[in-house]
């Protein structure tokens, strides 16, 4: 990427960049009307493996998708990023409101 742009970014910036776009394109599905319950995950991980350590196993999605939600820094009701991750990522702002 530095040797592209030009730029001298470290890895963690970039990674913090790839954050930023993440909480963005969130923020912007939120304006756009999404919600929370409209978050899903592919279909095959909806059904029980027939064989193997998990077979007749399939994970709770209201589980998974509250840790995910804890892991990203959004509020568990509005599915939205929370105002301190906003702040700590410079995206803080009244516009983002739900």
């Amino acid at each position: 990427v530095n040797s592209a742009t030009g730029f001298d970014y470290t890895l963690e910036a970039l990674i913090e960049v790839g954050e930023r776009s993440w909480h963005l394109k969130r923020l912007i599905n939120g304006k756009l009307g999404a919600v929370p319950g409209e978050d899903s995950y592919p279909a095959p991980l909806t059904r029980p493996l027939e064989d193997g350590g998990a077979a007749g196993f399939v994970p709770s999605f209201d589980e998974m998708l509250e840790a995910y939600y804890h892991v990203r820094g959004w509020e568990a009701r509005s599915g939205m990023p929370t105002g301190d991750t906003l702040r700590r990522l410079g995206l803080q702002s009244e516009s983002w409101t739900p």
